[in-house]
């Protein structure tokens, strides 16, 4: 369905196709080191040019869980365009 890249500050998911179900799974051996708490903020960015100036706004869409081989992704609105960032970093609260 897709393919997923880690970065420095979370996952990025590239979707072919927009799920249904609302639900997602990465499967990934080596997220178990990374994975520190429960749950982790799912955005999507969406580009747009305000001023001659590249922007980008992040829209929250659900949250990702750790499961055994990876984590769970649940959606509560579709990226339409395909996709997809799961941030690992530590709430800046």
């Amino acid at each position: 369905m897709g393919v997923a890249f880690e970065g420095t500050k979370g996952l990025t998911l590239r979707l072919d196709a927009i799920p249904v179900s609302n639900r997602l799974v990465v499967i990934a051996e080596e997220l178990g080191q990374v994975i520190q708490k429960k749950g982790y903020r799912v955005v999507c960015p969406i580009e747009y040019e305000r001023d001659g100036e590249k922007r980008t706004r992040w829209i929250r869409l659900g949250v990702a869980v750790p499961n055994r081989k990876g984590m769970s992704v649940l959606l509560n609105a579709q990226p339409l365009n395909g996709k997809v960032f799961i941030d690992l970093r530590e709430d800046e609260e």
